[in-house]
């Protein structure tokens, strides 16, 4: 609007302000031809205190400048705000997913190889080059991480059909969550189920609450946003079974263990 700070007007200002700076430097030094020792001194500490403070102006002024650079990025209307929230979740839900399908099962020995260390190797050369023990999956563990894959690829449709959905409301919507970067964290063994089965309730009850949003809403345009909360629902719950199955063995082996 009118009111808005003028950026080029304060960077014209600032190179004004530069070159009265350099002026006034040079004169106070031609100032100093024929002046004995102790005239030189009191021009040297007064050009010093110009300098000083025109320093500590400028610094002021670039903050002040980087200041209104970002006051002219800040979203002018709920429905920006809400669109750039949701677009920087699904940058970080993209993160998450290539994080995810890095994650592999840990191989199966050949026991027609002899897999014994020769005496004369260290035993860090025996470890992963990439330094990667101890992320490697055992196959129940690897089931887990395929479900919270597909659950962290839903979410990501399921948040550009957000995008989608928001750009063509009349009113503010809520916007989805971010709790699909907690599966990420507690993937690696040894995978911590609670933690998993809390990130999977609390995604359900967002995807739930969203739903409730797209029902007060007519028309066909949000089908593909509801069918988009479906499709992650169901891998929600196909990861919850996998993660109950897995409580269950651990139960069962510490109890044959304890007997």
């Amino acid at each position: 609007g009118s009111g808005a700070p003028n950026m080029k007007e304060l960077e014209e200002n600032m190179g004004v302000c530069f070159n009265l700076l350099q002026g006034f430097l040079l004169l106070a030094h031609s100032s100093k031809i024929g002046a004995g020792p102790t005239l030189s001194s009191y021009i040297n500490a007064s050009a010093k205190q110009v300098a000083d403070t025109s320093y500590s102006f400028f610094k002021e002024a670039v903050s002040s400048y980087e200041a209104c650079d970002s006051l002219k990025k800040t979203p002018s209307t709920n429905y920006t705000a809400i669109g750039r929230a949701i677009t920087q979740v699904a940058v970080s839900m993209k993160d998450v997913l290539c994080e995810l399908k890095e994650l592999k099962p840990a191989s199966v020995e050949d026991p027609t190889i002899d897999n014994t260390p020769d005496e004369t190797t260290a035993p860090n050369e025996t470890d992963d080059e990439d330094g990667d023990l101890g992320e490697d999956l055992a196959p129940e563990e690897m089931k887990i991480a395929e479900s919270a894959t597909i659950v962290v690829s839903d979410t990501l449709t399921e948040i550009k059909e957000l995008i989608r959905f928001i750009t063509g409301l009349l009113r503010q919507s809520k916007p989805a969550d971010n709790d699909s970067r907690l599966l990420g964290a507690c993937l690696y063994p040894p995978q911590e189920i609670p933690a998993l089965k809390l990130g999977v309730d609390k995604i359900s009850d967002n995807v739930r609450e969203i739903q409730a949003e797209i029902r007060k809403f007519e028309g066909s345009s949000y089908d593909s946003l509801f069918q988009a909360c479906d499709c992650l629902a169901t891998s929600l719950t196909k990861m919850k079974t996998e993660l109950d199955l897995s409580e269950t063995r651990t139960k069962m082996q510490n109890l044959a263990v304890s007997s």
